[in-house]
């Protein structure tokens, strides 16, 4: 069950302070460990002292190398923002890699023409777990703008319920630029985008009511769901409704793909919601993610193949031994 994330000020105070003392304990066993060492040095004691080896006195004057390995990560966060920046750059001149046809993206104007042939309203919604702080929340808001265009073409009545007040705006927003962009703006109705409160169950119950009153015949569920993607789901199957689902949450797939028509899995997700928008920053930092993950393993089939060689291993020994 989801935990209400509204906590009281002093809870808070409580929690970060108990995160400062979590990391500022290590600091302090170091330093009473040196003061106790320090301590320990000072007495007297009656144990002979043999002078340290040369060996032992040249490997304590050797610098750290840990100096080495921040180094490396660092230069690849670094590769990884210059690649997506260069993606984004070559994005808003029109250079993109094409995005392969996604099939629950194709069947979308399937969903909306089936339910207004039907006569029945078509849902759409995020789920009771994706608040505004969910980048899932504003990743799907160009699928529900797609699906607001399609009923505003076809005269099609939408359902769109919200967990939480602050993302009530971005839905309506959403959905009012997908009717104007068709010219149906005045098919908009207030009482279209409805505020469920008191967390997911709450929201998935009186959601499911709300379905099984209007029986929507085509679903569509994208965003960050958790426990009430089943429920949503059954709820499409009892009420004979064409579903499409959408979540990188691959806890939640099997209940989608169990139930739904059509499941958009992990990163098709984010690809479906740049192919519907064609922004171009998230197109070229798609782009530029591809490119980096298919250098990522031409970089690790290469290196495979180059420790057959002596040499190389004995290149990556010594580098091993230096980043220590």
């Amino acid at each position: 069950m989801r935990r209400n994330r509204n906590v009281s000020s002093p809870r808070k105070t409580l929690y970060l302070t108990l995160l400062l003392a979590v990391i500022a304990m290590p600091r302090a066993v170091l330093a009473s460990q040196g003061d106790s060492t320090t301590q320990a040095s000072t007495q007297p004691t009656a144990v002979s002292v043999t002078p340290a080896q040369p060996d032992e006195q040249q490997a304590d004057a050797q610098p750290s190398n840990g100096w080495l390995k921040v180094s490396v990560r660092r230069g690849g966060v670094a590769l990884i923002v210059v690649a997506v920046l260069l993606g984004i750059w070559f994005a808003r001149r029109g250079k993109v890699l094409p995005i392969r046809d996604i099939p629950g993206l194709m069947v979308f104007e399937e969903a909306v023409a089936r339910a207004t042939e039907m006569g029945r309203p078509t849902l759409f919604t995020t789920g009771g777990a994706c608040d505004l702080k969910r980048v899932q929340l504003f990743a799907s808001m160009p699928v529900l703008r797609r699906v607001a265009e399609l009923s505003g073409e076809l005269g099609n009545h939408m359902m769109v319920p919200c967990c939480y007040a602050e993302t009530m705006s971005v839905h309506v927003n959403a959905m009012k630029d997908g009717l104007a962009s068709v010219g149906a703006i005045d098919a908009f109705r207030v009482d279209d985008v409805r505020f469920f409160p008191g967390g997911q169950f709450f929201f998935a119950i009186a959601s499911m009511g709300w379905m099984l009153e209007e029986r929507p015949a085509a679903c569509f569920y994208f965003g960050y769901w958790e426990a009430d993607s089943l429920l949503f789901a059954e709820t499409g199957q009892a009420v004979n409704a064409m579903q499409i689902a959408g979540t990188d949450q691959l806890y939640q797939v099997p209940f989608f793909i169990a139930a739904c028509d059509y499941t958009i899995i992990g990163e098709e997700f984010w690809a479906t919601s740049a192919k519907i928008s064609q922004d171009p920053c998230l197109l070229g930092s798609l782009g530029a993610q591809d490119i980096f993950k298919i250098g990522v393993l031409a970089f690790i089939a290469i290196g495979c193949v180059l420790c057959t060689f002596p040499w190389f291993d004995d290149a990556i020994t010594a580098l091993r031994d230096a980043m220590k």
